[in-house]
């Protein structure tokens, strides 16, 4: 890989910096959820062990964003997961994936041309010509151990940071994300790093284009009050002109985002707080300014079966995304994106029993510049009236309802509102389209075994 000494010459600076002994425990948010771990996993009982999970979920939906008319559709995903552990350490991770949506139309990939890539559409199922959905490989991939504190991961594997702001598994969409790359990890005591770097595809290119992930993740567990530090650095290497671009230019368009996460709690109060700051070529950052955000989540001790908490947002006009998952982080009906927003929101969420629970959020989304756009959930497409003055940009309500009869079964719903404000309403207005709320429901099924 193009590279891979960058994942060298940062991985020798582990054992300088791993000389802790305090214990770790098991991260959690704000609000006491179990954070989804590292791609670093103890090491397990020796043996095969197969698993798997399964969902069929009906969506409704009407979103002002993309100003369509409202349509509902389902969807279904398997990933059966087949493990092995070896005698020496080394681990084996096999999850194919057979996932789409009901009737959805199958494309079949070819060549023309300078080797662009084409589509070429097929039918859907119930007819006997039509050639079948091939399992893909959601992760395929080698774990071995290098040394007694350093493993390397090399395949397809997801990759989940934090609270997936930055970089995450985008697992609410129908085919969730994971990437090709070479992972190496080093865990001593208090102390967790990893070094990765990811090979992307990259569709606008058409003349072979390559598009690089390279990062490094430090995670510090510390104590109670303030109980983990986590350090950043990632980076997206594009031989494209532009985000968008369809064609070389013969030169490097490089995004960085640098980041620090906090996390901890006193008394039962529990908090989040997390800072990265974006930098790199004008294809992504414009000229530099306002190419920060940040996230503060704050949650209240329960009382009985119920957690309060608040969570603020702000990121400048010019803060491009990595690949974080979105839904729920700003909103389940997946109007708006993280760039030139700020937002409040206040959380509710409810344990009823063993096998029910709730959750109420409730959103005011305004534009930090009004002299910008506002972007889609996405995080690329601009979205909204370019001459409007407004501020407001909307709110939204959402609740979902979850009921567990066993550990393997799990049923959920939702219901949402996006509320237009000012800023929408000229953007409607000026699309010659009538003023609606955007609404957003679904009805889940989750398996496991």
């Amino acid at each position: 890989m193009r590279s891979l000494a960058f994942l060298v010459a940062l991985f020798s600076f582990a054992g300088a910096v791993a000389q802790t002994s305090t214990d770790i425990s098991t991260p959690t948010n704000a609000v006491g959820t179990p954070i989804a771990p590292t791609p670093v996993e103890e090491k397990a009982k020796t043996g095969l062990k197969v698993s798997g999970v399964g969902r069929i979920r009906f969506e409704e939906q009407a979103r002002t964003s993309n100003l369509t008319a409202e349509r509902g559709f389902m969807s279904m995903r398997f990933r059966p997961n087949i493990t092995w552990d070896t005698d020496s350490g080394a681990k084996i991770v096999i999850e194919p994936q057979l996932a789409k949506r009901f009737g959805q139309e199958s494309y079949q990939l070819g060549q023309t041309g300078a080797g662009a890539p084409t589509a070429t559409l097929t039918e859907s199922s119930g007819n006997v010509l039509y050639p079948g959905d091939a399992l893909a490989a959601h992760q395929a991939y080698v774990e071995v151990p290098i040394a007694d504190l350093v493993r390397a991961k090399l395949g397809r594997m997801s990759l989940i940071y934090g609270d997936q702001i930055i970089l995450g598994t985008s697992d609410w969409g129908t085919y969730g994300r994971t990437f090709d790359a070479v992972l190496f990890s080093l865990k001593r005591d208090a102390l967790k790093l990893d070094l990765f770097q990811a090979k992307i595809v990259d569709f606008g290119n058409t003349t072979g284009g390559d598009r690089d992930l390279n990062g490094v993740y430090l995670t510090y567990t510390v104590g109670e009050a303030l109980r983990l530090v986590d350090v950043y650095a990632m980076e997206r290497v594009d031989f494209d002109s532009s985000t968008t671009a369809a064609a070389d230019t013969g030169t490097d368009n490089r995004y960085q985002v640098y980041g620090v996460r906090f996390a901890g709690g006193f008394a039962g109060f529990g908090y989040t707080l997390e800072f990265a700051k974006g930098s790199g070529d004008s294809a992504f950052v414009g000229d530099g300014s306002n190419s920060e955000m940040w996230v503060l989540d704050m949650s209240t001790p329960e009382m009985g079966a119920h957690r309060f908490g608040v969570e603020v947002t702000s990121a400048g006009e010019n803060w491009n995304d990595l690949y974080p998952s979105p839904h729920k982080f700003l909103g389940r009906t997946d109007v708006l994106g993280r760039r030139n927003l700020s937002s409040q929101a206040v959380y509710l969420r409810s344990g009823w029993s063993e096998r029910w629970s709730t959750e109420l959020w409730a959103y005011l989304f305004q534009r930090r510049a009004t002299d910008r756009q506002v972007y889609g959930a996405n995080g690329t497409s601009a979205f909204g009236s370019a001459t409007s003055t407004a501020k407001d940009i909307g709110s939204e309500l959402d609740l979902t309802v979850s009921y567990a009869p066993s550990k393997s079964l799990t049923w959920s719903a939702g219901a949402c509102a996006f509320l237009p404000g000012a800023y929408l309403k000229d953007t409607l207005d000026q699309a010659g389209r009538e003023t609606r709320d955007s609404h957003f429901a679904y009805l889940m099924l989750e398996t496991k075994y």
